[in-house]
């Protein structure tokens, strides 16, 4: 794995202030993560834009009927697999955050496992869910997959460091208390910007437009196109199945 993509982001942006010289301090002041990230992605930004325009997809899907976004390298056949870093397998390369580069109503079903986690809850995560529900068929299904903050307080409150290490799914010796995987789950770096638990995430896809939404087990719903849980995130996972 690069180096640059130890947790999915930016140098610069990892850097913490305590720990640089007045002149990394300045370059972090100058080049903020959010100007990277605006940077990196202008040209696709500019595409999808043009496209939206003319009512274009900004993708072939080739027909596919379901979307996968963010698999890393953990593409599925029969999904059009889309990531903003290049993997192996992949469909397209692009920045899902606020926008999703396809047609209304084209997809039946979407996928996507431990990637909301990583969207800013006010500026990023509702425009997310609307264009979700946009690009989703009637009927269709959006499967979503992230850290479940209630199983982790209460492995932390009721039970061990052991116990702790088995949710996070994590070798013996890798965390020394159970404060410091509250913390890498609730930052990883500065990846990490919410972490939901049921209640929240069913709240805010009603929100968006969903007239059903369910929390669900490890590959259990009602789509089973959509049943592609990994199973080395099962421990820690909240799932929940939203209906347009």
């Amino acid at each position: 794995m690069k180096p640059e993509f130890k947790f999915r982001g930016y140098l610069l942006g990892n850097l913490y202030p305590e720990t640089q010289g007045v002149a990394k301090r300045l370059l972090r002041a100058v080049f903020s993560r959010k100007f990277l990230q605006t940077a990196r992605f202008e040209k696709q930004y500019v595409a999808l834009a043009l496209r939206r325009a003319f009512g274009e997809s900004i993708f072939d899907t080739k027909g596919k009927d379901y979307l996968n976004i963010a698999p890393g390298p953990e593409s599925h056949d029969g999904y059009f697999n889309i990531d903003a870093f290049s993997y192996p397998g992949l469909d397209a390369v692009f920045d899902c955050r606020t926008r999703l580069p396809f047609r209304d109503g084209q997809f039946r079903g979407i996928f996507t496992e431990h990637f909301i986690e990583h969207l800013d809850y006010v500026d990023e995560f509702g425009k997310f869910l609307a264009e979700c529900h946009r690009v989703m068929a009637t009927g269709g299904t959006l499967r979503l997959a992230t850290p479940d903050a209630e199983k982790y307080f209460q492995s932390y409150v009721s039970a061990s460091l052991e116990k702790m290490l088995e949710v996070r799914n994590a070798p013996a010796g890798y965390y020394n208390t159970r404060v410091e995987i509250i913390n890498e789950l609730f930052h990883q770096g500065v990846e990490h910007k919410f972490i939901f638990d049921g209640e929240t995430l069913a709240m805010r896809c009603r929100a968006a437009g969903f007239s059903r939404v369910e929390i669900c087990e490890f590959r259990q719903g009602r789509t089973p196109a959509l049943l592609i849980d990994r199973e080395v995130r099962r421990g820690e996972s909240l799932y929940v199945e939203a209906t347009k």
